[in-house]
């Protein structure tokens, strides 16, 4: 199974939505991780009401924030075609009451947004996904706001989700998992499956997993966030004129 999951460890990569091999073993619960990520801990159901997972065939592709009920934020290196958006899920396995699916109706990278050639590194790295129609919020699907602050007082805990590995390379998926990261630790822990995901400081969106070193977890090899704060003035403006279509 994949219930949602949290912990307090390093940070770790978030590859180019990696589908991960496991998946057979993952939904039987064989892999030996129980669908962890690293260092994480299982969430309680439906206490990250923002958190989406962006699935192609059934397969977790990459993590993603609801800002808006139409709107998806994930990473641009998550661009895709075919992938649904789930929003009200805990366990990825099994269909859940309260869970919301929705298709895409248009993805947009940022406009400035580059890939290295060998995708370790990624600039710009967010993206907008529209929905074909919007989700209707609930106890169990909540919108985020986003984030205008630049920095964060050292010490600051926030917290990063998603249904990624719990231990590395490539092992698990089925856990949702929240991490607790100090601040002033640079090596926040994203995992493979969880690019495009949150990072929440003080009960705002402060960052999107980017990407980060392989295998997961390495002493002083930070994860890399995307500045949400940066681009809350495109985000703004994307939605708005989007609207008005």
């Amino acid at each position: 199974m994949w219930p949602l999951a949290a912990a307090i460890s390093f940070l770790t990569v978030a590859w180019s939505g990696g589908i991960s091999r496991e998946h057979p073993k993952i939904l039987n619960g064989t892999n030996g991780t129980n669908g962890f990520l690293p260092g994480g801990y299982t969430c309680t159901p439906h206490s990250q009401p923002w958190q989406a997972a962006l699935q192609v065939q059934g397969r977790l592709l990459c993590g993603g924030v609801l800002v808006h009920p139409r709107w998806v934020l994930t990473a641009a290196h998550c661009l895709k075609e075919g992938y649904r958006v789930y929003l009200g899920k805990h366990v990825l396995a099994r269909v859940e009451a309260g869970e919301q699916v929705r298709e895409v109706a248009r993805a947009i990278p940022h406009p400035r947004y580059q890939s290295s050639p060998t995708h370790l590194n990624h600039d710009h790295d967010i993206m907008l996904l529209e929905l074909k129609s919007a989700v209707q919020l609930t106890r169990h699907i909540q919108t985020l706001p986003l984030s205008r602050q630049r920095c964060l007082p050292p010490g600051t805990c926030c917290r990063v989700s998603g249904w990624g590995t719990t231990t590395s390379p490539q092992e698990g998926e089925e856990a949702f998992r929240v991490y607790c990261v100090p601040y002033q630790e640079y090596g926040w822990i994203n995992s493979i499956g969880d690019s495009g995901g949150p990072l929440v400081c003080n009960g705002t969106l402060h960052g999107i997993i980017s990407w980060g070193d392989f295998p997961c977890g390495q002493p002083n090899r930070p994860g890399v966030y995307t500045r949400v704060s940066q681009y809350v003035p495109w985000i703004q403006e994307t939605i708005r004129k989007r609207k008005a279509w």
